[in-house]
C-alpha cells in the first residue's frame, strides 16, 4: 500500500509491503521499503531501506534466528513462527541473517550507491530467471553501474566512478569467485558479509577548456532592419482579413499573429510602413511571446522603447511615445517579439494553446490602424525551414539566424573582432558574436560541460541571450529574470576531439554605454567521472553554406 506522510508543507511518501514474497520465505510486513530481492543458488539476497531518523519494524514467517552479520547488532523477538526485528536506520548499515536470507539494513542516501544490473541471457536460458539462474546480480559501487555478465567464474562489471570507490558484490551466484571492473581484473577480498569486494582507484585526469573571455569573438550587427534603405519586399506581407484562429478575437485590419504567415518559433519581427499626417503622438502596442517573454520597438533607427518582461506576463500593453513626425514623409516601425513558445492546455476545455504569438493591437495617432502596412518574419522559410538536421525549432527570425550564421564556419572574415563582454556598440539593439575553438578531452572520461552566464551587474543588466553550440540552439538566457545561467551542452554537440563553435545572439533592451556588454560568458568543466561508457559519436552539425532567397 501506499502511505502519503505530511509535515507542513513537506512531504514523503513510500511504499509498506505485507504478505511479501521472497523467493518461497514470506515476509508478512516491513515498515521500510524494499530496495531489491534476488534469490540464488545458496542464498536469498533482501535490501531494505529507510530514512534516517526513522524507526522500522520487520516480520519474516519462519522459525530460524537472526544474527547480525555486520554492524550494530539488530534485537529480534520469536513469536510461534513469527521472527519480528525492530532497527533504526544510520550511515553505517547492518547485515543480518536468517538461516539462508542476508538482509541489508540501509539508510535512503546509501541505498543509492546500490544497483541490480540484469545480466543478458543466451538462447539456453543461462543465467535467466530461475531460482539456480538469476537475472541480476546486486552492486554496490556508488556513482553508477552500467552492465554485468558472467563468462566461467568471472563476474564482469562496466561502471563509473567519480572517487576512489570501494565495490562490493551482494548478491552472485556461488561459483562466482573473481572480478573484472571495466576490463581489468582486480584483487578482491572477503569481507565480513562474505562477499567479494575491492577498491577502484580514481586520480582525476588533466585537461584544458579555453577561455571564452580571451578568445577571439567575430561580431555582426543583427538588425539590420532597422538601417535606412533595408529591403524587405522579400518579407511576408501580413494582409490577411480573417484569421483561423479561435480562440483570440481579432483586433486589427489584418491579421498579425506570425502563426498564422508559418512563423512558430524563436525572434519575430515586423516591420509596418506608413505615410505620417504629423499628428501622430504615440504607437500603442500589445505584443504577445509567452511567460517571460519581451520586445523592443523603433521608428526608423530611432529607439521608443521596450518591454523588457517578466515571469508572470505573457502578453504586454504600451504606449510609445513619438517625436515630431514630418507629415507625408514614409517612415517604418519596427517591432521585435521574444516568442518563447507556445502554450499548453493545463485545464480541460480551455483553449490555450491557441494563444497567438505576435502582435494583437495596435494603434497610431487617432486610433488610424489603415495606415499601417504591415510585414512579417521569422525563421528563414517558415513552416518550410531551412535546417532539416537540427529541426524546426532550433532558430528563429533575427538576421543572422535568416542567413544561418549561427553555424559552424560562417562568413566571418571580415567581421570586426569583438567580445560579447567588451562590444564596440552601446544601448539597445540586437548583436551577433561566435567564436571557434579546440578541445581536447582525455580518453576514458566522462567530462561535463557547460556555457555559463555571469550575473554580476546591481541592477541586473537588461539582456536577451540565444546560446548556440556548433550550430545547435541550447538555452535562452534573460540578464535580469532566470534564474537559469547554466546551460549544460553534452558531448556529442560538443566535438571533444577537435573543432567547435559557439554563437550568441544579444539584444540589449535598456540604455546606457554598458548595456549591451555581457557580465560573462565561459565554458566550464564538471567533475570529471572514469567511465565505461561507449564512445560517444558526434552528432551531425552542418556547416553553413550560402543560402538561397535570404534577406
Amino acid at each position: 500500500m501506499g502511505v502519503e506522510l505530511k509535515a507542513g508543507v513537506s512531504r514523503d511518501s513510500k511504499v509498506i509491503v505485507a504478505d511479501y514474497d521472497l523467493g518461497g520465505l514470506n515476509l508478512l510486513y516491513s515498515t521500510a521499503e524494499i530496495f531489491t530481492w534476488k534469490k540464488y543458488d545458496d542464498r536469498t539476497v533482501l535490501v531494505l531501506y529507510g530514512a534516517i531518523g526513522e524507526a522500522h519494524e520487520a516480520a519474516l514467517i519462519t522459525d530460524e534466528r537472526l544474527d547480525t552479520v555486520e554492524g550494530e547488532v539488530i534485537t529480534s523477538s520469536q513469536g510461534g513462527d513469527t521472527l519480528t526485528f525492530n532497527w533504526a536506520p544510520s550511515k553505517d548499515r547492518s547485515v543480518v541473517k536468517v538461516g539462508k536470507l542476508v538482509i541489508y539494513l540501509l539508510d535512503r542516501n546509501s541505498a543509492y550507491q546500490y544497483f541490480v544490473p540484469v545480466l543478458p541471457s543466451d538462447k539456453r536460458g543461462a543465467y535467466g530467471t530461475s531460482e539456480t539462474n538469476p537475472d541480476a546480480v546486486i552492486v554496490r559501487a556508488g556513482y553508477l553501474v552500467r552492465s554485468a555478465q558472467i563468462a566461467d567464474s568471472t563476474l564482469k562489471i562496466s561502471a563509473d566512478f567519480n572517487k576512489t570507490t570501494e565495490v562490493e558484490i551482494i548478491g552472485s551466484p556461488s561459483g562466482v569467485s573473481t572480478l573484472e571492473i571495466n576490463g581489468n581484473r582486480v584483487e578482491t577480498i572477503t569481507n565480513k558479509a562474505q562477499n567479494l569486494q575491492t577498491e577502484v582507484k580514481y586520480n582525476s585526469p588533466e585537461f584544458n577548456v579555453p577561455d571564452l573571455s580571451q578568445v577571439t569573438w567575430k561580431y555582426i550587427n543583427a538588425l539590420p532592419e532597422i538601417k535606412a534603405g533595408y529591403d524587405d519586399s522579400a518579407w511576408v506581407k501580413a494582409n490577411r482579413r480573417q484569421t483561423n484562429n479561435t480562440f483570440e478575437t481579432l483586433k486589427t485590419p489584418t491579421v498579425l499573429y506570425s502563426g498564422e504567415y508559418g512563423f512558430h518559433t524563436g525572434y519575430l519581427i515586423y516591420r509596418g510602413h506608413f505615410v505620417a499626417s504629423g499628428n501622430e503622438k504615440a504607437f500603442n502596442v500589445t505584443t504577445v511571446g509567452g511567460a517571460a517573454f519581451g520586445s523592443s520597438v523603433w521608428l526608423n533607427e530611432t529607439y521608443l522603447g521596450s518591454w523588457q518582461g517578466d515571469v508572470s506576463s505573457d502578453r504586454k500593453a504600451i504606449a510609445y511615445h513619438l517625436p515630431s513626425l514630418t507629415p507625408g514623409k514614409p517612415y517604418v516601425l519596427s517591432v521585435v517579439v521574444d516568442n518563447n513558445g507556445y502554450e499548453m492546455n493545463f485545464e480541460v476545455g480551455v483553449d490555450s494553446m491557441k494563444t497567438p504569438r505576435g502582435i494583437t493591437e495596435f494603434a497610431l495617432g487617432a486610433n488610424n490602424q489603415t495606415r499601417i502596412n504591415w510585414k512579417v518574419t521569422g525563421n528563414l522559410g517558415g513552416e518550410d525551414y531551412q535546417d532539416h538536421t537540427r529541426g524546426p525549432k532550433n532558430e528563429g527570425g533575427s538576421y543572422p539566424e535568416r542567413q544561418g550564421w549561427h553555424q559552424p564556419e560562417p562568413p566571418s572574415s571580415d567581421w570586426k573582432s569583438v567580445s560579447p563582454m567588451r562590444p564596440t556598440a552601446s544601448g539597445p539593439g540586437l548583436a551577433f558574436y561566435t567564436t571557434e575553438f579546440e578541445l581536447s578531452m582525455p580518453d576514458g572520461w566522462d567530462i561535463p560541460l557547460s556555457v555559463e552566464f555571469a550575473r554580476t551587474s546591481t541592477p541586473a543588466k537588461r539582456y536577451r541571450v540565444q546560446l548556440f553550440v556548433n550550430g545547435w540552439q541550447f538555452g535562452k538566457h534573460n540578464g535580469h529574470l532566470g534564474p537559469q545561467t547554466s546551460f549544460p551542452v553534452p558531448e556529442g554537440i560538443f566535438n571533444y576531439k577537435g573543432k567547435n563553435t559557439i554563437a550568441l545572439t544579444v539584444w540589449s533592451q535598456e540604455e546606457g554605454e554598458a548595456a549591451a556588454a555581457l557580465d560573462g560568458v565561459s565554458l566550464k568543466a564538471g567533475p570529471p567521472v572514469l567511465s565505461d561508457r561507449p564512445m560517444v559519436k558526434l552528432v551531425e552539425s552542418p556547416s553553413w553554406s550560402q543560402r538561397e532567397n535570404t534577406y
